[in-house]
């Protein structure tokens, strides 16, 4: 069984993963839903795989436990709110 905080660690992997997928896969689509331009540069997709990379591990420190991860992402979190 998960704790809250291991499932909030775990669905936000899987959403990163979807959305590396979708920078990877049709990245002009996913920039025209924020009317953004398309682009034929490499760099999207180089971000899509470093976003995909992210959810994996992500998803994956939840098995073996890593209580670093779930820190670190509280700790970015909060550093996000504070001006």
């Amino acid at each position: 069984m998960m704790s809250k905080s291991a499932r909030s660690v775990f669905v936000f992997g899987l959403y990163l993963g979807v959305l590396g997928i979708a920078l990877l896969v049709v990245p002009n689509a996913l920039l025209g839903m924020f009317f953004l331009r398309g682009t034929t540069e490499v760099w999207v997709r180089v971000v899509g795989m470093l976003v995909l990379f992210l959810g994996f591990y992500c998803v994956m420190s939840d098995p073996l436990r890593h209580f670093r991860v779930y820190f670190s992402r509280a700790f970015s979190a909060s550093y996000g709110v504070l001006p």
